[in-house]
């Protein structure tokens, strides 16, 4: 089994850290899988201050764990809100970059995914109205040694995940139409 290190200690630097070990060049915010490690692609991208998207469709060679430790005390919380569009039991999972984290890609399975990555201060500035419930589930995440809560999508999710795939798969991306649509399934 191959192992992988997802350093989220700011918004970038999960991305920059597998882009470094998987030693593969970035190209329009996309590094490839190199062949030795398997097929697919990661994206990320800065949507606005304090909210990163982070895009993965790949098929591993080999089983491999794809490793979060938690953050550095220095560094901002982070939550990371993904969904997951390979089949799964649980189709989201929200975590935050407090506690470690680990996760199995296994050989020869598509695993597709899109994940939000939100700065607690972000959180805080653009959810009105839902202070209290964001704080619940902050709590939850700090206090909980699991630290992941998961859910399953809901028919109007799934609807606005398929244009954001959608939009993905185009070969020029319009930021603004897939920062609404993912700010319009956060807010859900």
């Amino acid at each position: 089994m191959r192992s992988l290190t997802l350093h989220d200690d700011h918004l970038e630097s999960g991305f920059r850290s597998l882009q470094k070990q998987l030693h593969a060049p970035v190209t329009e915010a996309t590094f490839q899988l190199p062949p030795e490690w398997g097929d697919g692609m990661v994206s990320g991208w800065l949507l606005e201050e304090g909210l990163y998207l982070r895009y993965a469709r790949v098929c591993c060679r080999e089983t491999t764990e794809i490793v979060r430790p938690a953050r550095n005390p220095e560094s901002e919380t982070i939550f990371s809100l993904c969904f997951l569009l390979s089949p799964a039991e649980n189709d989201i999972l929200l975590s935050s970059n407090n506690r470690p984290f680990s996760m199995k890609l296994q050989k020869g399975v598509t695993n597709h995914s899109i994940e939000l990555l939100m700065e607690w201060d972000w959180l805080q500035q653009n959810i009105t109205g839902m202070e209290d419930k964001i704080r619940g589930i902050e709590c939850a995440l700090l206090e909980d040694p699991a630290s992941v809560l998961s859910d399953k999508t809901r028919p109007a999710e799934e609807q606005l995940l398929g244009e954001i795939q959608s939009e993905l798969g185009k070969d020029r991306i319009n930021l603004l139409s897939l920062r609404g649509r993912l700010l319009l399934l956060l807010a859900s």
